[in-house]
């Protein structure tokens, strides 16, 4: 199914944000759209344009173009989200066009909530629903010691940063998977 393009997408959206090539910020905008086209899962990666557009993303050694090396303007900062436009925004008419919907059948027959702002008011009805989820989270991914295993990363991470010793490999790392978490819950 999607399921291997999805991670050959996140694959290659990682390896942009670290590298850094010319015009990085549009190629990840680019992905994040393929992303959000692959599965609607994928959508989470839109919030990605919003940290590479105002976030240094820890340290690493500077590529020819660098915003390190320069200062970067407000047009670059925003290529992110012309990129993703670019290729969404028409795939998005088409679906409207031809299903009439925004999102495919599969989504609407799986969801749980009606609306967004459903889900939002249950987990502001249950907070610990959420907390389970995400204990069950670690546990499926850690397995029993998950839950240590996230909170000694979130404390490492937290401390690397507060010191500027935070490479940016394991800062895009962080970012992407702090997205793909936040979306799942």
């Amino acid at each position: 199914l999607e399921n291997g393009l999805t991670l050959w997408l996140t694959a290659a959206l990682f390896a942009t944000s670290v590298e850094r090539p010319g015009r990085w910020r549009a190629r990840c905008g680019a992905l994040a759209a393929l992303l959000a086209m692959t599965h609607p899962g994928g959508m989470v990666f839109a919030a990605w344009g919003v940290v590479l557009a105002f976030v240094d993303l820890g340290h690493g050694t500077p590529a020819a173009g660098d915003e390190a090396r320069r200062e970067v303007g407000l047009l670059e900062r925003l290529s992110f989200a012309g990129a993703f436009a670019a290729l969404f925004v028409p795939f998005l008419a088409f679906r409207l066009a031809v299903f009439g919907l925004p999102l495919p059948y599969t989504y609407y027959a799986k969801r749980v909530h009606a609306t967004p702002w459903d889900r939002l008011a249950a987990i502001v009805d249950d907070p610990a629903a959420l907390l389970a989820k995400l204990a069950d989270l670690c546990r499926g991914t850690g397995g029993p010691a998950g839950p240590l295993l996230f909170a000694l990363t979130a404390v490492a991470a937290i401390y690397l940063a507060a010191r500027g010793r935070l490479q940016r490999h394991v800062a895009v790392a962080l970012g992407l998977q702090i997205i793909a978490v936040l979306g799942y819950l």
